[in-house]
């Protein structure tokens, strides 16, 4: 998995700390766009269509635009998404039937100010944009596997699954938070006490990557990814409130700040402390002026370096590399990945799936009894095999009749074709074999 495949060194500080991201998803979706304009140009010569070969590029940057517009308004819808996240498509978040259902209505628009003019049939066009959907799914799901995103349930031996890397996955949620089936590292965590507020390792899960590099029950952790294991204060209040505190502690020595940064409704301060006593000094002060002023929205959190990162983790990176404190020696532990436990590839099935497809649609163009069947055979199936995949995602959760949004999307589609595959063969005699 791969969400940022590398990083432009311009703007640090904008995007990402490193500078501009270069996102997986981002990447396949460009891929998906090309593949897509030379199987269409391909594709019209090959059938003698009299469309300019100049204006296959639009048409394809059209569908790509929309279809993708649509599919991301269907799952801000489906997860409550707020419209701030809009333009973050490149980190994944789109429902493909969003994309299909835009797709559609941009074809019918398409076809009367374009197609049309150059005498192409609606259903003739529709044959050739079937098999490119197949191939453009196919792509667009390889970006899904990069991101982690559209991911299935836990695999159950000896059946083969993928382990994705656990700190940028999605699935993490899902894994670590709701269903519990493992930690977010490999290892539990305890704390010092009053003295030392850093973590220690509690139990560490057998064969996982963390036991592998050498993790022991009870190792302090010191240093994280070559950064000091240092005692934080999370400040959460209002712009005042945070400006204030900030103002207070900016020239107080040793102790440093990170923020403030708008979180939502609030904004968060961190202070962080060289010496772990004084962060809980500090930590009892706020609170008791907390509670003399009934108005203050403050809350303050004690944590430390090494929680802080594991929960605001960077898409950028995917390993750990630890420094522990076990009998009194500094231990520096080799760099290791925590990873799910093995998932169903649901973003591989998708691929494996459309491509068959394809070629199938592909070669049975010869021999549709009709204009319009391969597009209709399209819809048969991605619908089946959508409405399949469901039942080995992990992501999703029923919404009606229990079925998925997408599932009760792919009865709907399926019923559709089964219409227009009706309608079509009433509306046009069988036409002869091209073989």
């Amino acid at each position: 998995m791969y969400q940022v495949l590398f990083n432009i060194p311009i703007l640090k500080g904008y995007l990402s700390p490193e500078g501009i991201p270069i996102n997986g998803f981002g990447v396949m979706l460009f891929l998906t766009f090309v593949a897509s304009m030379l199987y269409l140009r391909w594709r019209i010569k090959a059938l003698g269509l009299p469309l300019p070969l100049k204006n296959v590029q639009d048409l394809v940057l059209l569908f790509l635009v929309t279809g993708v517009l649509g599919a991301r308004i269907v799952y801000m819808i489906q997860y409550d998404v707020p419209i701030s996240q809009f333009i973050r498509i490149d980190q994944g978040g789109i429902v493909l039937y969003g994309g299909i259902i835009a797709g559609i209505i941009t074809y019918l628009f398409v076809h009367k100010y374009m197609l049309k003019k150059y005498g192409i049939g609606f259903w003739v066009m529709a044959d050739v944009i079937g098999p490119a959907l197949c191939l453009g799914i196919a792509l667009g799901r390889l970006g899904c596997l990069m991101n982690g995103c559209c991911y299935g349930h836990a695999v159950q031996e000896p059946y083969p699954g993928l382990e994705f890397p656990l700190l940028t996955a999605p699935a993490r949620e899902t894994v670590c938070d709701t269903k519990g089936l493992q930690t977010t590292v490999g290892f539990t965590l305890t704390y010092g006490g009053l003295t030392d507020i850093r973590s220690i390792v509690g139990d560490v899960e057998p064969n996982s990557p963390a036991e592998k590099a050498g993790l022991k029950p009870r190792d302090i952790i010191a240093s994280v990814n070559g950064q000091v294991n240092k005692s934080l204060l999370v400040i959460l209040g209002s712009k005042k409130e945070i400006d204030a505190i900030q103002a207070e502690f900016r020239d107080r020595p040793n102790v440093s700040l990170d923020g403030p940064v708008e979180r939502g409704t609030d904004w968060r301060l961190t202070l962080a402390f060289d010496d772990a006593q004084e962060a809980r000094r500090v930590r009892s002060e706020l609170n008791s002026r907390a509670l003399r002023d009934p108005s203050t929205t403050i809350i303050v959190r004690s944590i430390d370096t090494f929680t802080d990162l594991i929960n605001n983790w960077p898409r950028s990176k995917q390993s750990l590399e630890l420094t522990v404190i076990r009998d009194g020696q500094e231990i520096a532990l080799p760099k290791f990945t925590p990873r799910t436990i093995p998932l169903h590839p649901t973003q591989v099935y998708e691929t494996i799936s459309m491509l068959i497809l394809m070629v199938v649609l592909l070669m049975y163009y010869p021999f549709r009894r009709h204009d319009g069947q391969l597009f209709t055979f399209f819809i048969f199936g991605y619908a089946i095999h959508r409405f399949l995949n469901e039942q080995l995602r992990d992501d999703t959760t029923p919404v009606f009749a229990g079925l998925t949004i997408s599932q009760n999307i792919s009865v709907g589609i399926f019923i559709f074709g089964l219409i227009l595959e009706i309608y079509l063969r009433k509306q046009y005699p069988p036409r002869k074999s091209q073989v």
